[in-house]
């Protein structure tokens, strides 16, 4: 690590930031290594990333960044980056927090009491390791007198630091410790020191960031009359610790640790006051470490206040989860505030009569804003505070769709690069070009308003040496200025005024930037940087350089352009009031003195300045011509579809699979067929295919997916071209791919030899039937009882009908043709019904009929009678179209049922069931890799609105274009409480 980076992290580090050496014995490398994935390069790569992410993390103010303190994290939660990261900062929030505060603020082992706690031997190590090299924790919780005013947090105190002092060594941070306690002398007032409520969150946050590895848990003496208050402590440890704790009736029983290592009181050798008298010198001796936690902090607004709480709610949640914050402050860098409006009641006169702004305006406009930025996709952080807003809303005059294109555009601009440097980005006054140019007067803000109220910005260009002096900074300065005066509300609403002294310019000036470079940069900065730019006053021009003055005013909008005056000196009577300019220019202050006032607004701002660099946006996400800056860009909103940026499309980028140009292989029946019944034609699916790859390029929330032709094809042809339904349909079945149920994907891993598919098919569950009926459609043959509701799961029976449909819709002629599904439901009882719930069973039948792409068009069963109203029900549920297609027989060779030859020898055909079974397992073989990669498409399941996610039969009535607000996700329900009515009239979700 060199000298520059160590800098970096010891800014926010408490403790000097070393380089590990590694000094671990080969036993304890290979145990590291065994269980904790340790390795010399996982260590490397830990500790560097720990320490980015903690100096990149806007809520760490600051923390430890040495490396015992970094491997304690990584160890614990077994080297895994983000559940450290985790560890680290839940532990800095519980510890500053109201929860925490009185805990670890406590935490002075040299207090009195809890001195004299542990002189009673409540809790000690032993001084010998046990079998396994593990550190020992000695309790006899039985010797506190509860009745203690201080007996409560003395004991958090002792306990929390004999766990940190072990944390210190790294021995114990591989091996863990054991706990080993006597239970004699436990009362019943000893549960009464905490509540259940507190010492339940107690035990659950200590077991998250304490970072300690507990490998047993002994419990001795334990009298049966306290065997209730162990099994409630026990169902609210976790299951791994809860496989670790054990009873016993007394210490004859007790093996886990020799008796020779226990105390002399317990038949071993050593006192127990000569181990206490050695735990207490440890602990003195590391005191100086536990106090460190005081010194390390977090900035606590931006946290909920159930965290802060130690609300153990919200350890389900990782602590930058969506589901912990207002919706709000997610995304955002600032804290997000009730906004109130504080300025004079003449700037409200002016805000109103100027800008359109009123209390309802700006408060239905901050929300509306707000809204918008955390339903963008290309968004990912920015600031959400009311001042920032609002100054893109009185930049547009409270247009929310112009405020919103001005807002990202803003965030765009600040991704611009020009000669490798972010131009907009890094708005350090103290950076010594950048100071140099302030501190010779280039260019600063005048210290008194104009006669309206407007600041005054002051400019000498002739400063700028174009030899010297790199165009990145003269780029840059008049953001750090502008960006500066826009932090006070007043500037926002009255607007700035621009002065330049345009004398000692020459052409040498001319080689700055190229035209193209200046139009960008004027072009992008005029629609971007939200300053009400009232006038421009302009002196001095050389006659040499007029003609690029005209230049640069016809780069100009024509309002911009019809507020710059141009003076022969600037005591024109319509110039600015040479009062307020510097003394060398006839005013009364001197121009150094008006330089270092306008230093101290720039020290006042730099922090918010600097703090804009942890705004961000998926650039990748813009077209080319936005993420260039390219002028004619501007002229098309940031919503419009890629095709009106005219940039080069790659489709490649996106696909997991060869993008091709489509060629009609099929015979002329079927191309007859798709004609007349889904609308294709060579030019509308040329078009169509298009338009489609078009659409995924573009869409944010997927990030991966089959852009071939034949896949796209099952789409267009399902919703018979019609494109924004095939994007629909696309979408949600990229989406249902994510659908979890009981902890797996169930529309993932579609692999027909994982053993329990593999065993159903081989039942003859579901199979497709070898040859096709007279239609020239594929038979898709069920047997129900196939499935064993007492042994398989109901992730089999959703998931293999979905490998059968994957592999038939591998053939263009099936996705032409469609299906047809025959099932033998005779052998069916009500154990059946078991399986799913009608909510689970609902939410499948309503997101497969709207998201599989493959055209169901007969539907042929036998019924159990028994079991005819859960079929009425099913047939409730289904659309109409597919309603009527449902084909109900005594006995599958009715007149009107499929064809029997077609059917299994045991069902009337001619050919063996086992034997169509193992020519459909050559199918499935055949497009098994195809369907594997399938799981290599992903989409951005963040990104869409939980009722979705969820897979909520309400949301497959609202197109995924519409905004969350459309998805009502509070009610995503089936009416459980009671089903009532005719199942022909259910109304479900």
């Amino acid at each position: 690590m060199d000298k520059r980076t160590m800098e970096k992290y010891q800014a926010i580090s408490t403790t000097p930031v070393d380089e590990y050496k590694c000094q671990l014995s080969e036993e304890l490398e290979n145990m590291a290594k065994d269980e904790l994935r340790e390795t010399e390069e996982t260590r490397k790569h830990g500790i560097e990333a720990l320490r980015e992410w903690a100096l990149k993390n806007p809520r760490i103010i600051k923390t430890r960044l040495d490396t015992n303190w970094l491997l304690r994290h990584l160890r614990f939660r077994k080297f895994s980056v983000p559940m450290a990261m985790e560890a680290i900062e839940r532990m800095m929030v519980v510890k500053d927090g109201p929860f925490g505060k009185g805990w670890f603020e406590r935490i002075e082992v040299a207090r009195p009491s809890v001195l004299r706690l542990l002189d009673t031997g409540f809790a000690f190590l032993l001084p010998e390791r046990d079998y396994m090299g593990r550190r020992v924790i000695f309790y006899r919780p039985g010797v506190s007198n509860p009745m203690s005013p201080t007996c409560g947090f003395d004991v958090l105190t002792l306990m929390t630091s004999l766990f940190i002092l072990l944390c210190e060594y790294e021995e114990d941070q591989i091996r863990g410790v054991v706990h080993v306690a006597d239970a004699s002398g436990i009362k019943m007032p000893h549960f009464t020191v905490f509540s259940p409520t507190y010492s339940f969150r107690i035990g659950k946050v200590t077991e998250r960031i304490l970072p300690l590895r507990h490998k047993g848990f002994h419990v001795v003496n334990v009298h049966k009359s306290l065997r209730l208050v162990h099994d409630v402590i026990m169902s609210q440890m976790s299951e791994k610790l809860k496989k670790r704790a054990h009873l016993y009736s007394n210490f004859d029983e007790f093996k886990a640790i020799e008796t020779s290592k226990l105390p002399k009181e317990y038949g071993g050798t050593i006192p127990m006051k000569e181990m206490i008298d050695a735990t207490k010198k440890l602990l003195l001796e590391k005191r100086d470490d536990h106090l460190l936690l005081s010194e390390m902090k977090v900035r606590q607004e931006f946290y909920p206040k159930q965290v802060l709480d130690g609300s153990v709610k919200t350890l389900k949640y990782l602590l930058n989860s969506p589901e912990l914050y207002d919706k709000y402050q997610a995304k955002s860098i600032t804290p997000v505030d009730k906004y109130k409006f504080t300025l004079s009641d003449e700037l409200r006169k002016i805000a109103k009569e100027e800008l359109r702004e009123t209390d309802e305006t700006r408060e239905h406009a901050l929300k509306a804003l707000r809204d918008w930025a955390i339903k963008n996709p290309r968004i990912e952080t920015l600031r959400l505070d009311s001042v920032f807003l609002l100054r893109f809303l009185r930049f547009k005059k409270f247009s929310i769709p112009m405020a919103q294109e001005a807002l990202e555009r803003y965030l765009v601009l600040r991704k611009y690069i020009y000669e490798g440097q972010f131009i907009y980005q890094n708005f350090d006054y103290k950076i010594p070009q950048l100071y140099a140019l302030i501190d010779n007067g280039l260019a600063f803000a005048l210290p008194q308003r104009d006669h309206l109220g407007r600041r005054v910005i002051f400019y000498r260009p002739r400063i700028f040496n174009p030899s010297k002096n790199l165009a990145n900074d003269i780029i840059r300065l008049p953001g750090v200025v502008l960006e500066t005066l826009l932090e006070d509300e007043e500037n926002q609403i009255r607007g700035c005024v621009h002065v330049g002294d345009g004398s000692g310019l020459g052409l040498n000036y001319l080689t700055v930037l190229t035209p193209q470079q200046a139009y960008r940069i004027v072009k992008n900065c005029e629609k971007m940087v939200p300053m009400r730019h009232k006038e421009f006053h302009g002196t001095l021009c050389p006659p040499a350089l007029k003609f690029v003055l005209e230049w640069g005013l016809s780069l100009m909008s024509p309002k911009l352009r019809s507020r710059v005056k141009l003076h022969s000196k600037l005591d024109d009577k319509d110039a600015i009031d040479r009062k307020l300019l510097p003394l060398e220019y006839g005013g009364t202050i001197p121009m150094r003195e008006m330089i270092e006032m306008f230093k101290k607004e720039l020290e006042a701002k730099r922090d918010v300045l600097l703090s804009h660099d942890e705004m961000n946006i998926r650039f990748e996400l813009y077209p080319e011509a936005v993420r260039i800056g390219s002028a004619k860009a501007l002229k098309v909103p940031l919503s419009a579809p890629d095709s009106a940026f005219e940039t080069k499309k790659d489709y490649q980028a996106k696909s997991i699979t060869p993008v091709d140009k489509y060629k009609f292989t099929l015979s002329d029946e079927l191309r007859k067929i798709a004609k007349e019944e889904l609308r294709e034609t060579d030019e509308t699916r040329e078009h169509a295919l298009k338009a489609l790859r078009d659409w995924a390029i573009k869409n944010p929330r997927i990030e991966t997916l089959r852009l071939d032709s034949v896949f796209l094809l099952r789409f267009l042809r399902f919703k018979k071209f019609s494109i924004p339904m095939a994007q629909e349909a696309l979408e949600r079945y990229l989406v249902l791919r994510k659908y979890i149920y009981e902890g797996q994907f169930i529309y993932q891993n579609f692999d027909y030899k994982i053993p329990q598919l593999y065993a159903l098919i081989d039942n003859g569950l579901a199979f497709a039937l070898p040859q096709r009926d007279h239609l020239g459609r594929r038979i898709i043959f069920y047997r129900p009882r196939a499935f064993n509701p007492s042994k398989n799961i109901p992730h089999d029976i959703i998931r293999l009908p979905g490998v059968v449909f994957e592999t038939l819709l591998e053939d263009e002629e099936n996705q032409i043709r469609g299906c047809v599904h025959v099932a033998d439901g005779s052998g069916l009882g009500l154990n059946y019904l078991t399986v799913l719930t009608p909510q689970q069973a609902f939410r499948i039948i309503k997101n497969c009929e709207r998201m599989v792409p493959m055209r169901h068009k007969e539907f042929h069963g036998l019924c159990p009678p028994s079991l005819k109203f859960v079929l009425e029900w099913a047939l409730a549920m289904m659309s109409p179209k597919l309603r009527s297609r449902v084909r109900i027989h005594s006995k599958l060779d009715d007149a009107n049922s499929v064809d029997t030859k077609l059917l299994p020898l045991e069902y009337g055909g001619t050919i063996p069931m086992r034997e169509m079974i193992e020519m459909f397992k050559k199918e499935l073989e055949a497009k098994r890799d195809v369907l594997l990669s399938h799981d290599e498409m992903n989409v951005r399941l963040e990104l869409y609105p939980e009722s979705v996610r969820q897979g909520s039969t309400r949301s497959l009535k609202i197109p995924l274009s519409a905004p969350d607000s459309a998805f009502d996700e509070k009610k995503d329900l089936i009416g459980m409480k009671g089903i009532q009515g005719s199942f022909r009239k259910l109304e479900i979700d």
